[in-house]
């Protein structure tokens, strides 16, 4: 396997995987995955073993993504994924890395790649739903405008749409979590509220087939063509939600530094105090949660700001 190694352009940071050498190996290693029989978890082990983890990062995140898209290629019923992202503070990531030196294009990345995704299954319908958590830098907006000149058709159905938190509150939307105020108030969104807004607008809705909603962060610290594995068990039957996590022995993620210690600290501390979850959920923080409408509708209304 060292030749398919040695093949990976550089991952250093989430936005070296939306580069064209980085999707033109995940095409190869797609290639080469199929052509060894697909046995995901036999090889993605054997990666694992290599002496130099970070020798074999792109392969073992190219990896992801083909049995990802594997998985959704295989629907054998329809499926609609909804994608909740929320923003706050974002505008540098939402550009791309020539306009700002943090950019990771992410928005209009993230929506190519659901558009991709689509192209695997005539089963498959993929949803991108922005909040604007009452951002001051107008990430919101941005986004918007972005979804409306890059994707116009999917702009003008609401199939890519973006909330305003300031607006609905402003208004009184049915759909917000009760209490909540804006960033001024007692009751205020820090992400959550935000999220809340989302999910329960979009819960309810109509579609067709199979509807899996999915908790996402701004960035691209876990590419989106990984939504695959997310949802796999949901959409056989077998689970009514799955928590991604970037801290078992098979996860990759690009992350690290001091963000990377304060999530370890902060998990090792709600292990602690909630013990019956501390072996089924290790990474709480992670914004790469899958719910089926069905079980995040039982919840919902007992979650509070």
């Amino acid at each position: 396997m060292d030749h398919i190694f040695a093949e990976g352009p550089p991952a250093t940071e989430a936005y070296d995987t939306t580069l064209p050498a980085f999707e033109a190996y995940v095409e190869k290693v797609e290639a080469w995955f199929a052509a060894r029989g697909g046995d995901y978890a036999a090889i993605d082990e054997e990666a694992r073993r290599h002496p130099d983890p970070g020798a074999v990062l792109g392969f073992r995140i190219a990896l992801k993504i083909a049995e990802s898209r594997r998985i959704l290629a295989a629907l054998d019923r329809p499926v609609t994924l909804t994608l909740l992202n929320p923003v706050y503070k974002e505008t540098g990531r939402i550009q791309r890395r020539e306009e700002h030196p943090h950019g990771e294009n992410s928005i209009r990345y993230k929506a190519g790649v659901l558009k991709q995704l689509e192209l695997l299954n005539p089963h498959l319908s993929c949803q991108l739903v922005v909040i604007d958590d009452e951002c001051p830098d107008g990430s919101g907006q941005m986004a918007a405008g972005i979804l409306e000149s890059d994707f116009p058709a999917e702009f003008a159905n609401g199939t890519f749409r973006v909330l305003m938190l300031r607006d609905a509150i402003d208004d009184g939307d049915p759909e917000l979590p009760p209490g909540l105020t804006h960033k001024d108030g007692a009751n205020r969104s820090v992400k959550g509220g935000a999220l809340l807004f989302g999910a329960r607008k979009m819960v309810g809705q109509e579609v067709e087939g199979l509807h899996i909603l999915v908790d996402n962060d701004a960035d691209l610290s876990v590419h989106p063509a990984q939504l695959g594995l997310l949802v796999e068990a949901i959409a056989a039957g077998d689970a009514g939600a799955v928590a991604g996590s970037r801290r078992e022995d098979d996860s990759v993620a690009l992350i690290g530094g001091s963000r990377n210690v304060r999530g370890r600290l902060f998990i090792k501390i709600w292990q602690h105090l909630l013990p019956e979850l501390a072996t089924r959920v290790t990474d709480t923080n992670r914004a790469f949660k899958a719910f089926s409408a069905e079980a995040l509708a039982r919840i919902l209304s007992g979650i509070e700001i």
